[in-house]
């Protein structure tokens, strides 16, 4: 068995991403956190429509801390467990989500999550609908993984079954600007924005999947800061900080940014070096206008001949699409405003995105 289990370290220097991907883990996690001690958004508890989303929609492989309503709301056995889950969060970079079985609907019948009228917490690791492992606090054999404070026994438990994820959740606070030698891959995006979902579901995650990976990716979500700005009371030092943010990362045009679009947009993917954004990549995002003679174009996109020229030590991204004729996938809005389609967008950007996830965080070796 050991052995066995040497082979593919063995073997990777010489493999191609398609061998590699025969022998590597399926079960690899979606998502860490590399947040702040004490940030609150490190862990988070998830509605039915959120846990049904994660496993019908969005594939995610993750794992599931669960309670059983007031039976564990003050039983020493989950308040215990608690703790653990949020250390070993932020001492080991993990992301788990926490449910109370007790709001479980038919929809989530087949996640076959224990319902108990006592308070028996357990840890579930999911692979989409399909059960990878439970363990149980009434189970002898993984108490410790309960009860040891270190949270060692729960990494140990759970790193037999998954490996560690590419993708980590992270704050301001782990973002440096102007400071630091470091070099970062951050991914700019809003849980709620629909074109930030279509970038992570459809390109940035399944790439991960089907390449040997050499740089971890960071995810800031703005969501909140999005959120305040927008809020019909917002405080007028809300209404900016949104702004401000995206001018201090460098997303948008700002004091002349030559990687900046617009007033700054996401999904936007830097590199960073030394504190400063020095290439990145935007999917969609596009404006979209219609000419005298009834065809529709690209008048303004991230993907222009001036950026490409900018980007040229650092990436090439194969498709110019500022002044391209659009033949397809134009959506016409409000107020003569028109959109174009993400399915048809998306021909041009994924072959964009993904020219700058080969130069920054891909590892493969050439067959």
């Amino acid at each position: 068995m050991k052995k066995l289990m040497l082979l593919p370290l063995l073997i990777l220097p010489m493999m191609t991403a398609c061998d590699y991907a025969k022998v590597r883990e399926i079960n690899t996690l979606t998502y860490g956190t590399v947040m702040e001690e004490g940030n609150k958004e490190a862990i988070k508890e998830l509605s039915n429509s959120e846990l049904l989303a994660k496993t019908r929609d969005e594939n995610e492989v993750f794992l599931l801390a669960v309670y059983q309503d007031q039976y564990s709301e003050t039983c020493n056995c989950w308040l215990t467990f608690k703790k653990i889950i949020q250390d070993y969060c932020f001492k080991y970079h993990r992301l788990v989500y926490l449910y109370n079985a007790h709001n479980q609907n038919e929809e989530l019948a087949h996640l076959k999550i224990e319902k108990l009228n006592e308070s028996t917490p357990y840890l579930y690791i999911y692979n989409s609908k399909r059960l990878v492992k439970k363990f149980s606090h009434s189970n002898k054999q993984y108490r410790r993984i309960f009860e040891d404070t270190t949270g060692e026994e729960m990494n140990r438990q759970v790193n037999q079954y998954v490996e560690r994820p590419y993708l980590y959740f992270t704050d301001e606070e782990h973002i440096p600007v102007d400071k630091g030698n470091d070099d970062q891959v951050v991914m700019f995006m809003r849980h709620g924005c629909s074109d930030c979902k279509y970038a992570l579901g459809n390109v940035l995650i399944p790439y991960i999947k089907e390449h040997v990976i050499g740089k971890d990716v960071y995810l800031f979500d703005m969501q909140k800061y999005y959120d305040l700005a927008k809020y019909p009371d917002a405080e007028e030092e809300d209404k900016v900080y949104y702004q401000n943010l995206k001018d201090r990362f460098g997303l948008s045009e700002a004091e002349g940014n030559p990687l900046g679009y617009q007033v700054g947009v996401v999904p936007t993917i830097q590199y960073r070096k030394d504190g400063k954004a020095v290439s990145a990549a935007i999917y969609f995002n596009d404006v979209i206008e219609k000419r005298e003679d009834g065809s529709y174009f690209v008048a303004d996109s991230f993907y222009s001949e001036e950026r490409k020229e900018a980007l040229k030590d650092q990436y090439t991204f194969p498709n110019v699409l500022k002044g391209m004729t659009i033949t397809d996938g134009v959506i016409g809005g409000k107020n003569n405003t028109y959109y174009w389609s993400q399915e048809a967008a998306s021909k041009y950007h994924k072959a964009n995105f993904e020219a700058f996830l080969d130069c920054y965080i891909s590892a493969e070796v050439a067959a």
